[in-house]
Formats: C-alpha cells, sequence, structure tokens
C-alpha cells in the first residue's frame, strides 16, 4: 500500500513538472500554438460541419421518423428513418437555397443602389444641417459641415472599394475555392447523414466508453447535463431564427406602409440583426431612423422610430418569450458579458453562440452553488 502510494506521488509530481515545462514552452510561441490549433480545427472543419447538421435537424428527423412509425401505412413505417432523413435534408436545403438565389441578389442590388444614392443622401443631409447650423439656427453653436464632410469620403470611398466588381468576385473566390470548399461541404453532408443513420450505435459507443472510464454516478451526471444543454441550444437556435423571421417581416410591412425605399432589404436587416442581443436592435434601428430621415422627413423618421420601439417591446415582452420559452433565461449583465467576450474570441458565432453557452454556465454554476448548500445544510444538521 505504501508503494502504491509513493507511485502515485511520484507521478503527480512529475505529472506537475511536465505541465509546467509545457506552459512555460507554450508562452514563448503562443502564435505558434495558435496556428497549431487553427490547421488541427481545419483538419476536421467537414465533421466539425457535419456534427452542427447533425444538432440541428436531429430533432425534426426524430420526431418526423416517429410519427411515420405510428402511421397505418407499412411503407411509412418500415422506411421511416430514411423517409425522415430525406424530408428533412430536402427541406434544410431548400431554405440554403432559397437564401441564397433569393435573398443575396435582392441584398447586392439593395445595397448597389443604396451605394448609388449616398450621394444624394449626403447632400440633402447636407442641405438640412446648413439650414439648422445657420445664425439662430437650432445647432448654430456647432460646426458639424466639416466633421461630416470627413466622415462622408471616408465611408463612401470605403463602400465604393468594397463594393467594387473586382473585390466582390475575389471574395466570392475566396469563398468558393472550387474543390476545398465543395469538397468539405459534400464530407460534411455524408457525416451529418451517417451520424443520423447510426445515432443510436454512436451513442451506444459513446456510453460503453463512458461506462469503461468512468462510473454510473458519473454517468448519469454527463447524460443529464448534456440533455439539458441540447435543449437550451435547440430553444435558442430555432427560437432565435423563428424570431428573427417574424420581426423581419413585421419591419417589411411595416417600412413599406410608410414607403421607406429597400423596404425588403431593410425590414431583413432587421431581423437579421435581432439575433444579437441589444446591440443588434439599437445598431439596425439607428440606421433604418437615418434611412427615413434622409430619404423622407423628420415626420417620417419619428413615425418609423415609434414603429421600430413598439416591435421591438413586443418581440422582447411576447413574441420571444412565446417562441423561446424560460430555458435560457440569462441576465442582461451576463449577455453583455458573453456577447464581449464571443465576439473577441470567435467573431460573429460567438456572438451567435454566447448567450446559450452562458445560460449553460449559468445552469452549471446555478447547480453548483445548490449543491454546495445542500451539502452545507446536512453537515450542520
Amino acid at each position: 500500500m505504501k508503494d502504491k502510494g509513493a507511485v502515485k506521488r511520484w507521478l503527480w509530481w512529475l505529472s506537475l513538472i511536465a505541465a509546467a515545462i509545457l506552459i512555460y514552452r507554450v508562452s514563448f510561441d503562443v502564435s505558434g500554438v495558435l496556428r497549431g490549433i487553427g490547421s488541427f480545427i481545419s483538419i476536421f472543419t467537414p465533421f466539425i460541419i457535419g456534427f452542427a447538421i447533425t444538432f440541428l435537424l436531429y430533432a425534426p428527423c426524430n420526431r418526423l421518423e416517429l410519427r411515420l412509425k405510428r402511421s397505418r401505412l407499412a411503407f411509412f413505417r418500415k422506411g421511416a428513418r430514411g423517409i425522415s432523413l430525406v424530408v428533412c435534408y430536402a427541406v434544410f436545403f431548400a431554405i440554403i437555397a432559397g437564401l441564397l438565389t433569393l435573398l443575396l441578389p435582392a441584398l447586392y442590388s439593395g445595397i448597389s443602389s443604396f451605394i448609388t444614392s449616398l450621394p444624394d443622401y449626403y447632400a440633402d443631409l447636407s442641405a438640412r444641417l446648413a439650414e439648422l447650423t445657420k445664425e439662430g439656427g437650432f445647432l448654430s453653436r456647432f460646426d458639424l459641415s466639416d466633421n461630416l464632410k470627413s466622415i462622408y469620403d471616408s465611408a463612401y470611398s470605403m463602400l465604393l472599394s468594397l463594393a467594387s466588381t473586382e473585390n466582390m468576385l475575389t471574395v466570392v473566390r475566396s469563398a468558393m475555392s472550387v474543390t476545398s470548399t465543395v469538397l468539405r461541404i459534400i464530407m460534411a453532408v455524408i457525416v451529418s447523414i451517417y451520424m443520423l443513420l447510426q445515432r443510436e450505435a454512436l451513442l451506444s459507443a459513446i456510453k460503453r466508453l463512458l461506462d469503461a472510464t468512468i462510473g454510473n454516478k458519473a454517468m448519469r451526471f454527463l447524460t443529464d447535463y448534456a440533455h439539458r444543454t441540447a435543449a437550451i441550444f435547440y430553444s435558442y437556435l430555432y427560437g432565435a431564427a423563428v424570431d428573427a423571421c417574424i420581426v423581419a417581416t413585421l419591419m417589411v410591412v411595416g417600412l413599406s406602409l410608410f414607403r421607406l425605399p429597400r423596404s425588403v432589404l431593410l425590414g431583413c436587416f432587421v431581423g437579421i440583426m435581432n439575433l444579437i442581443p441589444y446591440f443588434g436592435a439599437i445598431i439596425s434601428g439607428a440606421l433604418v431612423i437615418l434611412v427615413a430621415l434622409l430619404t423622407k422627413n423628420i415626420y417620417t423618421a419619428i413615425g418609423v422610430a415609434v414603429y421600430i420601439l413598439v416591435i421591438q417591446q413586443l418581440d422582447g415582452n411576447i413574441i420571444q418569450p412565446k417562441i423561446i420559452g424560460q430555458s435560457v433565461g440569462v441576465r442582461p449583465i451576463y449577455v453583455l458579458l458573453a456577447i464581449t467576450l464571443g465576439g473577441g474570441l470567435f467573431g460573429f458565432w460567438g456572438i451567435l453562440l454566447s448567450v446559450p453557452s452562458m445560460a449553460v454556465i449559468q445552469m452549471l454554476v446555478g447547480d453548483f452553488i445548490d449543491y454546495r448548500n445542500r451539502k452545507k445544510m446536512k453537515n450542520e444538521s
């Protein structure tokens, strides 16, 4: 027994020394380590994308399969899994194709039209500012013309460079590098199909591996938290997508009634930005109000501002709680922290997944505090 204890102590100290040496070496070549991690992730990108597709389609495939198994027709009962997969993938790719063929051309046309009309907007805004800043005007103490001119020149030159045909083609070529991207997408789809077809076998293999390495108590613990984490992500992602579609539809209808130009583009933009908590609504709303002020008049801009405020209040207090439910109950301060960290570390995807990730962390911390309190009360009693 003493020998075993000594061996364990030696192993512990050797592990500690090895970890210290590793941390010391990594601290001198952080960029190299990050490049290595990036290369590792790049190699397994098809599996990562395939797992993401599997996660998104698991619930609808499972529900459709259960319904087909209860069908009166033997054909549907026997082929429930294959039919459910075909239907779900067909709907999934139809949505993606619809977005690519309908939304992207409209967005490109709207952005190009907006850039073309930007000089007229600037001239109109300059005239209004000149009226307000002249002697006796509301803003006579402020000289805003020079600042506005410098901001306009910088923004307009940047938009022109981004929207030029050469740059657009460069972006398309880099995003659609034919061989690697297409092969990765095909590989990811194949991986996701295999995962969905063999989901029971894969889950059984994972359970057997966990059974061999951890105890039953830890197994139940991991299974419970895996289900709760998946429920949080499902609720948020599907709910956020449906909520964005509803907000986009309401905004398109409202902005069309106000006769704003490119109301479809602006409405879709507000819906997409609504995926970003707090900041998305503020940024998109301010942009729409600015467009209303430049293209119409102050009264239309005020009406649009009131309409956006009403829609956002309706969405925040009625639509979102009904769709997403209470499973993602994260406090505002934690949401801001999650968005800051997620956006800084992982960009757009970090912002999109920051709220459900923070909800999972909050769930784990809350359960840990409850466990410690129960243990403390038990010890005191």
